[in-house]
């Protein structure tokens, strides 16, 4: 009985040696840059339009959705749908383009050692590509392709979803959306630093149509129309991203004025945005905001504001 409580033991002792190294060893052999690659090949089988099938990793995606805009004689192919689904929303279209673009604004050499920096920037301009062509005018921005309730009872490829579709929600003079439009503009101010040594003009277009869209954001204040999906909870955390991004280029201090006067006003939960009790996500950019100014300006209240949040959610 004690040999075999030894023996026990010892295999016991050798197999938790074996399982530790084992560990060890696929803990040190993860290929992130496998895992970076496939997150971003992801949005290729998202992609719609006429143009869906190139530089798309995914043989089987091919055009879709050829004719989106022509209820209005616009062009608004492009951009990716949404999800599991083929409508473009543009919320969190907007979030998803700034949020990419930003993370190879931050971590370009990261992209660049990886081999993933050409992907991305193909990904982005998809994005921004069909930003442009959703802002005609100065004044005008369409927000929204295709209707989501009647979009989800469509089980099929969009290669062949059948009909044109409609264009329910535009922000212009009579329409407000400050959300989506303080959104758009941060993907396409943060789409300027990204490109603009690699297509100037280009580059300088996306920075233009944001300082437009900023405009139309502050100045005809209000929630986009949206009352099914991606509802719009708040517009000043998009307001204050935009604002911030503007700053980081043109070194505007009147953009941090009307940051301050942004973040005076509470959040969906009454809290103060500087006491904010949620997470960064498509409807909650502050501390998307705090993280940025705290990098641009150093100010103790930005940093602060960070730390009562991340305390919250590690202690609370």
């Amino acid at each position: 009985m004690k040999k075999t409580a030894v023996l026990l033991i010892i295999f016991t002792f050798l197999m938790t040696s074996l399982f530790a190294t084992s560990n060890s060893s696929a803990a040190a052999s993860h290929d992130y840059a496998t895992a970076l690659r496939y997150s971003i090949q992801f949005y290729d089988a998202n992609k719609c339009g006429p143009d869906a099938s190139i530089d798309n990793v995914f043989d089987w995606r091919g055009a879709c959705h050829t004719s989106d805009g022509s209820e209005i004689g616009l062009d608004l192919n492009g951009g990716y749908h949404d999800a599991g689904d083929h409508v473009k929303f543009g919320l969190p279209q907007a979030y998803t383009a700034a949020v990419l673009g930003w993370s190879l604004y931050e971590y370009k050499d990261v992209f660049d050692s990886t081999g993933n920096t050409a992907k991305m920037l193909s990904t982005l301009k998809y994005f921004t590509d069909y930003l442009l062509k959703c802002h005609p005018d100065p004044d005008t921005f369409y927000y929204q392709v295709g209707d989501g309730q009647e979009d989800h009872t469509y089980w099929g490829a969009p290669e062949t979803q059948p009909g044109s579709r409609p264009i329910p929600y535009v922000a212009n003079a009579s329409n407000p959306a400050s959300d989506v439009c303080g959104l758009t503009s941060a993907a396409l101010t943060i789409m300027y630093l990204n490109y603009k040594d690699i297509d100037s003009s280009y580059a300088n277009k996306c920075l233009q149509a944001a300082k437009e869209l900023y405009t139309m954001a502050k100045t005809n204040l209000g929630y986009y129309d949206e009352n099914a999906f991606y509802i719009s909870h708040s517009y000043w955390d998009d307001l204050s991203f935009a604002a911030a991004w503007l700053y980081a280029v043109e070194n505007d201090a009147n953009y941090l004025k009307e940051i301050d006067n942004y973040l005076s006003y509470k959040t969906l939960w009454g809290d103060s945005p500087f006491q904010n009790k949620w997470t960064m996500c498509w409807d909650d950019m502050y501390m998307a905001v705090f993280c940025k100014l705290a990098e641009l300006t150093g100010e103790q209240k930005y940093i602060d504001a960070m730390n009562f949040n991340l305390d919250y959610w590690m202690n609370s």
